[in-house]
């Protein structure tokens, strides 16, 4: 007969009970005929059937098992000597000295299946309680804001100790007489520490390593004659305990890190996940990752052993296979020393087994890093999970366990009984309550003891150990507010400062290498810190306030930047976000009141006939799109909310809120114009730096309206200057990126003449630079023939002027159509004009391309670039495809053909049809055959 459960016993009670024959039931869930009877006749389990005869109560024994799951909730899971010596007790107590049976532990739990023996493993006590959940979806919270970074650019490094010699245990083949069980093996153990730094990426390729050895400096005599031409990228260094240093960090980072995963573009981000170790959280490390555009993110503190993929990949294996390399050597050597040369031969070997592709891939699997899944860091064993607690099932019974004397007496008051049986009852509830009085009486002595031992013990200094992912954001911020210079040769020198200068040294210096700091409170508390009051540095407060001071003026003395502007004061309390602006606030809430209640939010729908949405917290469309929704039913709203005006309570929104929404509507509609505007059917990239010039004097206008005394609003001028600096930072960015200009001066309407109307003289060269550069590589083709054109847009078409448009008209240039020239300098110093229609359409034309064929050629490939380049991110971003292979095989040039494709059937130079299952690309505007007099092709 097969083994069953007691689970089953009892299937096969309830079939029996539900008319099934026993016969029947014993067979279908493989249990004895004979026991089932047994227990349908009321035998009990073997388990409980004995229970009187235990030395220890089902009771006594029910709280044990309670407290060894307790004890492993905490992470102190008892061993079973342990659990003997707790149960030992309990019979000490209750008069019993006799020690346990030899077999009491294994019956204990067999009567117990919700307890049994396991595996313990000794684990630092800082990691159990670390490894929490809330602290692993912190990161993945933290992870998700970086995902926009391929996996081929996500790094992990980490530091990992080796001793020279330590070889690994293991079977050997020895007499089978002496030493039947186990015989010493001679080994050098050699207790010198050597440290390697690692760093893999996400798609399982190991880059190269650096060694630091414990010594005073490096020896030729550590390294092979072809090691190095074996291992050409490796890299070695040297410390007083073989440890990793913030120096040692920071001279990685820039000469190791840094030059071997640069990718091709410079802008293109990286990631670098390390723990919290302070030689990664020092000023010269973290800002040299934030130049060099590197993103930081710190393993939450003792958590490596669950999230780093190094640790669960890649460092046990490799480990391993050296000591086993170690091992190998000391049997063929008779216990020669390893020495540094031996070491890094060993290692390199090592390296090959331990940092294979599927391991490296194997470890970001198992942490849920890469592909994401953040139930497997969730799911380890060393993940402490708070368990809910079990509700008690209500007790039915009128009879409840007594917990005092006057209840044992109470409870057989009802029962008759002879005299002897009434003194004994009267004796348990005395006893009972000597026990209880005892017990309180012993707590109370125990609270006072805790009281004076606490009292008694000095207190633990106890450091505040900072975020660094928190940190590292802060000094991004405060980064941030520099001028990055696109010279690299500025880039380069800062990074050389971090290498040679001292902590605070390398921080002063990139602050103030910095040409364009617009301070903030942020950037005044984290420079007080350079300054800050210590034993080393008794500098004052108002010493470093002064030393700021001077710091700032040296920083702004011979600003020659456009329109340099003082920095916007943040110590006012009225700037600190939306939630104190009164109206804003309110709005916010009734929103969310509406979202919250399908009943509100439906009366809402019948009263306003219009959905309200909601914020999006720090998007500015999205509180414009709130905004203008309520502008749109002013009146219906006014009165929806004097309806329910208990229920919203203090969101009723006064004059005042309205006159501010208001003034808020009018002050964002330009932006919501511009941005439909750089959608368009008509969109190029030449109207990129016409709407940053729109929005410059758009904030001009409001900024000198708002300081009239009559209009002061100090809050709109704090928004003015902070939305001015951060669009003049994207203006400076378009620096780099000649095209910009080049489609702003190849446009019809603009030319030359716009740019220097509305430019500074300084910048006149530069632009014209550019555009001659990208010139020189397309004057020098062949012709090529002419093709048809695009329509331009009807006047019928057109839509009514706003706002917006009368910004467009103050930096109009144009004049009327004059002639045109085969030649660059003459088109963009030619007079400009109006045209219909966007410029690719113009230059599309016929006669434009007949007039300039070369020129059109370039001037058509600058233009067909989409101003916004959402398409491709879009079309990946469905619920099925956020993060797959498809994502992976998008390159730079695919992307190229599928915006330029994309934008030509925007504009309607192209059409795509259907044909046999197909897609087809058909021309509508110019030959598409790709013959001889086409310029055009399509591949």
């Amino acid at each position: 007969m097969p083994e069953y459960t007691e689970q089953d016993l009892q299937n096969a009670i309830v079939d029996v009970r539900n008319g099934v024959a026993v016969r029947t039931a014993a067979t279908r869930h493989g249990v004895p005929r004979g026991t089932l009877r047994a227990r349908l006749k009321g035998a009990q389990p073997q388990r409980t059937a004995h229970n009187d005869q235990q030395r220890l109560t089902a009771n006594q024994e029910e709280h044990l098992k309670h407290w060894i799951l307790r004890q492993e909730a905490l992470g102190y899971a008892p061993t079973h000597a342990q659990v003997r010596a707790i149960a030992n007790s309990v019979l000490k107590q209750q008069g019993d000295h006799k020690p346990l049976g030899r077999k009491w532990s294994s019956h204990f739990l067999e009567r117990h299946l919700a307890v049994k023996t396991k595996l313990g493993r000794r684990t630092d006590w800082k990691r159990i309680n670390a490894a929490t959940p809330d602290n692993i979806k912190h990161l993945f919270n933290l992870y998700e804001t970086v995902s926009w970074i391929p996996p081929r650019r996500r790094y992990n490094a980490d530091e990992g100790g080796i001793m020279e010699g330590q070889g690994i245990n293991g079977l050997v083949i020895g007499s089978s007489q002496e030493n039947p069980n186990a015989v010493p093996v001679k080994t050098i153990n050699a207790r010198t520490w050597t440290s390697i730094v690692e760093r893999i990426s996400a798609l399982g390729v190991a880059l190269n390593p650096l060694v630091i050895f414990k010594a005073k400096s490096i020896q030729e005599q550590w390294f092979e004659k072809d090691f190095l031409a074996k291992h050409p990228g490796w890299h070695v260094t040297f410390s007083e305990n073989g440890w990793i240093s913030n120096d040692i960090a920071v001279e990685w980072l820039g000469k190791v890190f840094l030059p071997q995963t640069q990718p091709e573009d410079a802008a293109d981000g990286r990631l670098l996940i390390v723990d919290g170790h302070g030689s990664h959280t020092s000023d010269e490390f973290m800002t040299m990752c934030y130049l060099n555009n590197v993103h930081l993110l710190f393993f939450p503190a003792h958590t490596s052993h669950v999230l780093q993929p190094l640790d669960l990949g890649c460092f046990s294996s490799l480990k391993t296979a050296y000591r086993r390399l170690v091992g190998e050597h000391t049997a063929l050597t008779d216990t020669t020393k390893v020495g540094k040369a031996n070491f890094l031969e060993f290692y390199a070997k090592a390296r090959e087994i331990g940092l294979r592709k599927e391991n490296v891939q194997s470890g970001w699997k198992a942490t849920g890093l890469y592909p994401k899944n953040v139930a497997k860091p969730l799911n380890s064993q060393w993940v402490v999970v708070a368990k809910r607690p079990a509700i008690p099932l209500r007790v039915t019974s009128d009879i409840s366990t007594p917990k005092r004397g006057g209840d044992v007496v109470k409870l057989f008051a009802q029962k008759s009984g002879s005299p002897t049986s009434r003194l004994s009852i009267r004796k348990a509830a005395a006893a009972l309550d000597k026990v209880a009085m005892e017990v309180i009486l012993r707590d109370l002595e125990i609270e006072g003891l805790q009281v004076q031992l606490a009292q008694a013990r000095p207190a633990k200094r106890r450091k505040i150990v900072q975020d660094p992912n928190e940190r590292f954001a802060s000094l991004t911020q405060i980064l941030a507010q520099a001028n990055r210079e696109p010279q690299q040769r500025v880039r380069k020198a800062r990074n050389a400062a971090f290498l040679l200068a001292s902590s605070k040294e390398a921080l002063r210096a990139a602050l103030a290498a910095a040409s364009d700091v617009t301070g903030a409170e942020m950037y005044e508390q984290f420079y007080f810190t350079l300054y800050d009051v210590s034993a080393n540095e008794p500098t004052s407060r108002s010493e470093a306030s002064g030393q700021q001071e001077q710091s700032f003026s040296k920083v702004w003395k011979g600003k020659t930047r456009r329109a340099a502007r003082k920095p916007p004061d943040f110590k006012d309390d009225k700037f600190k976000g939306w939630q104190t602006i009164p109206a804003i606030r309110k709005l916010h809430n009734i929103a969310v009141w509406l979202r919250n209640s399908s009943i509100h939010s439906d009366l809402w729908e019948d009263r306003v006939s219009l959905r309200l949405g909601i914020d999006n917290d720090t998007r500015w469309n999205s509180w414009y799109k709130l905004i203008d929704n309520l502008m749109r039913r002013q009146s219906q709203i006014k009165q929806f909310l004097l309806d329910y005006d208990k229920e919203i309570n203090d969101n009723i929104l006064n004059s005042s809120d309205w006159d501010y929404l208001e003034r808020t509507h009018r002050f964002l509609h330009p932006f919501a114009s511009a941005t439909l505007w750089a959608e368009g059917k008509n969109s190029t990239l030449s109207q990129i730096l016409t709407i940053m010039d729109g929005l410059l004097r758009h904030y001009e206008k409001n900024k000198e309206h708002y300081s009239k005394p009559e209009t002061f609003d100090r809050r709109i001028l704090h928004s003015i200057e902070m939305g001015w600096f951060i669009l003049d930072k994207y203006y400076t960015m378009t620096e780099d990126a000649p095209v910009y200009a080049a489609a702003l001066l190849l446009d019809p309407s603009k030319r030359i003449r716009y740019i220097e109307r509305h430019w500074p003289e300084s910048w006149h060269e530069n632009a014209i630079a550019g555009v001659r550069t990208i010139w020189e590589e397309y004057k020098t083709q062949p012709e090529a023939g002419p093709a048809e054109s695009v329509d331009e847009v009807s006047a019928s078409q057109k839509r009514q002027p706003d706002e917006w448009d009368a910004l467009l008209e103050e930096l109009e240039v144009t004049e009327d159509l004059g002639d045109s020239m085969d030649d660059l300098e003459a088109f963009i110093k030619a007079t400009p004009i109006k045209i219909s229609g966007s410029p690719l359409q113009w230059w599309c034309h016929k006669d434009q391309r007949k007039t300039y064929p070369q020129l059109s050629r370039m001037v058509i490939d600058i233009l067909s670039i989409a101003p916004e380049s959402a398409d491709p991110e879009s079309a990946f971003s469905g619920g099925r495809r956020t993060l797959s292979w498809d994502r992976e095989r998008m390159t730079c040039e695919n992307l190229e053909k599928v915006e330029c494709i994309g934008n030509w059937l925007r504009e309607g130079h192209i059409q795509k049809t259907v044909h046999g299952g197909m897609g087809v690309i058909t021309d509508t505007g110019f030959d598409s055959g790709g013959g001889e007099d086409s310029d055009v092709n399509f591949d």
